[in-house]
């Protein structure tokens, strides 16, 4: 990542305030973070596919990151991936929704759940009606 200075001086870091050892750092979580914005818009324009795709690389990379970037961001990109899989109609929906109560993301889950149990209950009334 380049970022362009105001002025003449030169910057020897991306983020000059928390120093150079701390850049990798800054790099990684800005990727993450432009990653995770392109998978939820994505998502929002029905690219469900692409963006459950996204979801899962972005979940991927978390196995590298350090511990906070690993615990802040993990229940939200799971979280995201059960909506994604709820959308393309995949069973690990609802494992990956359940896997969340209990955290962080415990009531978005349970909302969630409780939209795919609606869907489900409709599907079966039209199957038999």
């Amino acid at each position: 990542m380049k970022i362009e200075p105001s002025d003449s001086r030169e910057i020897s870091s991306v983020f000059p305030e928390l120093g150079e050892a701390c850049d990798g750092i800054c790099v990684a979580e800005a990727k993450l973070e432009l990653d995770y914005g392109s998978a939820r818009s994505d998502l929002s324009i029905g690219n469900s596919k692409v963006a459950l795709t996204a979801l899962r690389k972005i979940e991927a990379s978390l196995s590298i990151a350090n511990s906070l970037t690993f615990a802040l961001w993990l229940p939200i990109v799971r979280y995201w991936i059960g909506v994604a899989s709820a959308c393309l109609g995949q069973e690990d929906a609802t494992e990956v929704l359940v896997s969340l109560i209990g955290g962080v993301k415990d009531p978005d889950a349970r909302a969630q759940l409780a939209i795919l149990s609606i869907q489900k209950v409709r599907l079966n009334l039209l199957a038999v009606g």
